[in-house]
């Protein structure tokens, strides 16, 4: 077992706690961008995540949502170094803070433990349903300890596709020019949480998912999921998923279906002949 996996796991369980807590109680929200929002809990969990590995006595670093790449809760963020052998805790504090803001249930904490440009270990809590999704790479992934796989269809017209869209004007309508033909023939579903969407295909909810721009602490964690719940993940193009880069564009699916599916958000491809 991954020397760091029992620490994961009690910090999302934690974390998880905090925000149930929290869940019916009077929000602090404020408004960091168009459609973006921060909460006093997005705030309370990164901090806890920070204690709880440095009580363990790990000098490792962190990037997240709220702070940016740091080693200390708090201080002013700094660029990444370009080594990559220090561990690096990947979190989203709230994957889905519009949801929690909102008193709707469905949001997580997402966190991915990346060295060397890949993610070793992987959690995403999700504390209202009680659901822990566990990746550790080589070892399968698991939801509740019990182990998960993706989909097994192969017919195109038959798979449910997650999709997340950002609050930008060009990208939105690129998204829209790729959804119609796609909205026409299967069916498509938008839950506000890249992680959790991820996690879904992982576990056979849901057999696609796409988005032309998602940030790294939103899929670090997913992305291991996927792959050892014997999924693919890449860019829109097909290519390899570069952990380094801070901002993407993600598709994500079954073997049997990945190549139809990438072929088709490129528009080569009629969703009706795949």
């Amino acid at each position: 077992m991954h020397p760091h996996k029992h620490l994961l796991n009690s910090i999302l369980r934690e974390s998880g706690e905090l925000l149930r807590e929290r869940f019916y109680l009077e929000k602090h929200v404020r408004i960091k961008g168009v459609r973006d929002v921060v909460t006093d809990a997005d705030h309370a969990v990164e901090k806890l995540v920070f204690q709880r590995v440095k009580d363990a006595g790990l000098d490792h670093h962190f990037l997240c949502e709220e702070s940016g790449y740091t080693r200390h809760w708090g201080r002013q963020p700094f660029k990444q170094p370009k080594s990559d052998e220090v561990y690096t805790w990947v979190v989203d504090p709230i994957d889905g803070t519009s949801n929690f803001a909102h008193n709707n249930p469905i949001f997580c904490t997402s966190i991915g433990l990346q060295r060397n440009n890949e993610v070793e270990i992987a959690g995403v809590y999700l504390p209202m349903l009680d659901e822990l999704f566990v990746a550790e790479a080589g070892q399968g992934a698991f939801l509740n300890n019990k182990r998960i796989h993706v989909s097994r269809k192969q017919r195109f017209y038959d798979l449910v596709v997650a999709v997340e869209r950002q609050p930008d004007k060009s990208l939105v309508e690129k998204s829209l020019v790729v959804e119609e033909p796609i909205a026409l023939h299967h069916r498509l579903r938008s839950l506000g949480s890249v992680a959790i969407d991820l996690c879904f295909v992982a576990a056979g909810r849901y057999d696609a998912f796409f988005s032309n721009s998602i940030f790294i602490w939103d899929a670090s964690a997913g992305l291991l999921m996927i792959q050892e719940a014997g999924g693919k993940a890449t860019h829109l193009d097909g290519s390899n998923v570069d952990l380094s880069k801070r901002k993407f564009g993600l598709a994500a699916s079954n073997t049997r279906v990945h190549k139809k599916f990438v072929c088709a958000l490129e528009g080569a491809c009629p969703p009706t002949q795949i």
